[in-house]
């Protein structure tokens, strides 16, 4: 998703949407699900008023313990890009790892 034109979040990477699969005699694979709120991942934020409404849609949409710090405080102007998936996949992965929340 990430190398897509434009490029594409998934935006809720925890570890409650990883499903497990094995294969007798393989290597069990991990296999992300729920792409219900994928959204195009580069989004320019120049407005306190548009910092609000995506504080407001990552508060609706993201759990928590996974979502990126852009996105509990964001600046009037910046721009959010495919970086929130890698904030949250290192969350999950110290979850699965711990079985605790970094956070």
């Amino acid at each position: 998703m990430h190398n897509l034109d434009p490029s594409y979040a998934h935006n809720v990477v925890k570890h409650g949407n990883v499903l497990l699969t094995q294969r007798k005699g393989q290597t069990p694979l991990a296999k992300l699900m729920d792409f219900g709120n994928a959204r195009p991942a580069r989004r320019q934020v120049r407005s306190r008023l548009e910092a609000l409404q995506l504080q407001e849609w990552a508060y609706e949409h993201f759990s928590a313990p996974f979502r990126a710090p852009e996105l509990w405080d964001c600046p009037s102007k910046c721009d959010i890009d495919e970086g929130t998936d890698s904030w949250s996949l290192g969350c999950t992965l110290f979850a699965l790892m711990y079985g605790v929340s970094p956070f």
